[in-house]
């Protein structure tokens, strides 16, 4: 159902259809569940699903919390992009450099640096 809600936008996806997604998906579909929401902007839904996938270690996880908090919490977003970027994630060792480029120039040049030289 959700992702047939996505594709085919006649009507919003009910809040409790989420929060019993959340409840019952197993871990192996959080990432997908997390994408889901966040194209429907249910982005408190999308950081719920990859919280745990984040606290497992999963770089990809931590790399799409920064790109969600980005815009509301800069202080989270460049924490989560720093565990991604020392799990070796260049697109969050880009993404600090962005993040950091207004306010510590020498920083932002360092990610970028680093994302560079990565394979």
């Amino acid at each position: 159902m959700i992702d047939h809600q996505q594709r085919h936008h006649d009507a919003a996806v009910p809040n409790a259809v989420w929060q019993t997604a959340l409840k019952r998906a197993p871990d192996d579909s959080l990432a997908s569940l997390a994408t889901a929401a966040y194209y429907a902007n249910e982005h408190q839904v999308s950081q719920k699903a990859l919280e745990p996938l984040a606290a497992a270690g999963q770089s990809g996880a931590m790399f799409n919390l920064g790109v969600l908090l980005k815009d509301s919490d800069r202080d989270a977003a460049k924490r989560w992009f720093e565990q991604a970027a020392a799990a070796g994630g260049s697109r969050a060792m880009n993404s600090l450099g962005v993040l950091l480029a207004d306010s510590d120039r020498d920083a932002a040049k360092r990610w970028y640096e680093q994302a560079a030289s990565r394979p």
